[in-house]
């Protein structure tokens, strides 16, 4: 009898512990797990490998006002691509973990994923903060610490993590991970940790300089049209000599929050593509749905998704960073060494 019973305990772990694998902490707003890329069966395999030539296709995203191979197999955007990559795996050794706010940086994540040698953690951090001017209410904010903690990013983990957490995005008004990285600090602070917290909160922001620049001289100049003068209409080379005066938007702010910060330009091209135009292989954490119990829903994965082009992109992403292992971006940029689908 005794026997029985601790074969049925034995049984139902087992069944639990399969139970609680086919779900996360971020449910489908998570990139696709390293488990569910992994685990593709060969013929899943093949089935994503058919397709992958569609993202050289010159409307491999197709829409009105936007049409474009993708990004990542575009000559362009393989070297700004593959610099960047070499930058963040440069740091990487210095930092316990890596977190991708949002979605705008989970390609990057997904090749480091299959890239990166060291030892830091590489995971993302799903966020949107779409509606800024309305105050986080007090549900919210609880959501959001549930949401920070089943990621284990509590002021007391970043506190006592051995070595720096780096945080990235892509920013325009460094309003989305400003906001993040401030419930987190604020956190800190009723917890007298902000000290601790602030040395070990990194930050590193891409953002399209070029894109700033001519947003704002611009809205100078049509602002001074609505005043009745007649301006010149600026030029593209006075856009270009203003970009190179744009820093990190709201750098400022950053650093009343972390540590230390850093920002690069990107171009408008990676920028638009990875942060607004280009396809996803998950869905957006809106701020409506941060109430949403996360946890209790299913991960997001690469099985039965291959018609999909942002798993698409993600997976050729993740098996390009496999492949490359052990080499240096940098060194592979001659047309001899470029990616192939």
């Amino acid at each position: 009898m005794k026997s029985y019973l601790q074969l049925v305990l034995v049984l139902l772990v087992v069944f639990l512990m399969t139970a609680a694998s086919a779900f996360g902490v971020n449910g489908p707003y998570g990139v696709p797990t390293e488990a569910s890329y992994k685990g593709l069966s060969e013929k899943e395999k093949a089935l994503y490998q058919a397709r992958l030539a569609k993202l050289l296709h010159h409307e491999f995203v197709n829409k009105s006002h936007y049409k474009t191979a993708s990004f990542y197999l575009h000559p362009e955007g393989v070297g700004e691509f593959y610099r960047l990559v070499d930058e963040i795996h440069e740091l990487l050794p210095q930092y316990s973990r890596f977190v991708s706010i949002g979605r705008s940086g989970s390609g990057l994540l997904m090749f480091l994923k299959g890239y990166s040698s060291a030892a830091t953690d590489l995971s993302d951090l799903p966020f949107s903060y779409a509606d800024q001017w309305t105050p986080v209410s007090e549900e919210q904010r609880t959501a959001l610490r549930r949401h920070l903690a089943n990621n284990g990013l509590t002021p007391e983990k970043i506190a006592s993590a051995a070595k720096p957490i780096l945080f990235f995005d892509f920013v325009y008004s460094g309003q989305g991970s400003g906001k993040i990285l401030e419930e987190i600090a604020l956190w800190a602070k009723e917890q007298g940790l902000s000290e601790k917290v602030k040395a070990n909160l990194h930050f590193y922001g891409c953002f399209p300089a070029e894109t700033i620049a001519s947003t704002q001289v611009m809205g100078i100049y049509y602002a001074t049209l609505k005043e009745g003068l007649r301006p010149e209409k600026p030029t593209e080379k006075e856009i270009e000599e203003e970009a190179k005066r744009v820093t990190l938007p709201r750098e400022y702010a950053y650093k009343e929050v972390a540590g230390k910060v850093i920002g690069r330009r990107i171009s408008s091209r990676y920028y638009n593509y990875a942060g607004t135009h280009g396809p996803n292989g998950h869905e957006s954490l809106k701020r409506e749905l941060w109430t949403t119990d996360l946890a209790a829903l299913p991960d997001n994965g690469f099985e039965g998704q291959s018609e999909d082009d942002g798993h698409l992109e993600l997976y050729y992403l993740r098996r390009e960073g496999e492949r490359l292992k052990g080499s240096c971006p940098h060194k592979l940029l001659n047309s001899a060494s470029l990616p192939k689908p």
